[in-house]
């Protein structure tokens, strides 16, 4: 009898979990270079509840890209984030946790599509100041080591443009943009974006610096960490949380590389 009540038991919760509805949701968003691959790794080890994701496959960049050059419809975008979700959640089930988050700098541009498809989902919002992300977003394969530049020539994504918004104000402007310029571009865009979901949804969203939570300050990353763990309702172990802030020392995709050097090195028209 027993053995037919955990049957039972698993099935509900195997399908309980597919519907978007009713999963413990957090997305952690960004314009990236804010170290959220680091929260995959202290998501996942923080406790026995929470499976964490860093941006899983798809990863919704070709959706964004199709709502904004395309015009999806709410409705066919909403349809493809649950479609394409399912297996991650599927996850829930087998290891029987209550929360998924996923760590993912390719969802600003979804946040309500997001929003609507997890219910109960709430937002982590991560900025980072303009003159150490275009510093570090330049350094990302900045010499032709096969890997993905960013906003270069051969980059191997069609990033966001202003060319993908008529009434922007650097619409006329783009095609003489320097690759400095359209990172910067992109990193204005992508915050407006952010700051404007945030402003609107404060009640589900925390928006949290990278200088902090990554900063030399222990007690001020500390601070920053705690503030994220509140808003979730999470009360990690002493001991562990201690061990975890450890790891915010290093990153694992911190550049390895400078060839571009930071802003006091920049020209007078590089740094305006």
């Amino acid at each position: 009898m027993s053995n037919i009540l955990n049957k039972i038991k698993n099935r509900i919760h195997y399908y309980r979990y597919l519907k978007t509805n009713n999963v413990n949701a957090v997305f952690i968003v960004s314009t990236g270079r804010t170290g959220t691959n680091f929260f995959e790794s202290f998501f996942n080890q923080l406790n026995n509840y929470t499976h964490a994701v860093h941006e899983p496959q798809p990863d919704f960049f070709d959706l964004s890209m199709n709502k904004i050059r395309n015009n999806w419809s709410d409705n066919k975008i909403e349809k493809y984030i649950t479609e394409n979700r399912q297996k991650y959640l599927i996850q829930l089930s087998k290891y029987r946790t209550k929360r998924y988050v996923e760590c993912n700098p390719f969802l600003p541009l979804l946040l309500p599509n997001i929003k609507n498809v997890f219910k109960k989902a709430q937002f982590i919002v991560i900025t980072r100041d303009a003159k150490s992300y275009v510093k570090s977003a330049l350094n990302k394969s900045p010499i032709d080591n096969g890997k993905m530049f960013f906003y270069a020539e051969n980059d191997g994504r069609l990033r966001l443009r202003a060319l993908d918004y008529k009434d922007d104000a650097w619409f006329n402007e783009w095609e003489t943009f320097s690759r400095m310029q359209k990172i910067a571009w992109f990193w204005n865009k992508t915050n407006l974006q952010l700051l404007n979901f945030y402003k609107n949804n404060k009640s589900v969203t925390l928006h949290v610096k990278f200088e902090n939570i990554f900063s030399a300050d222990l007690e001020l990353k500390k601070k920053s960490i705690s503030s994220i763990l509140t808003f979730l309702k999470i009360k990690p172990d002493v001991t562990l949380m201690a061990k975890l802030l450890q790891t915010l020392n290093t990153k694992s995709n911190a550049t390895q590389e400078e060839v571009y050097k930071g802003y006091d090195d920049w020209s007078s028209e590089e740094q305006q």
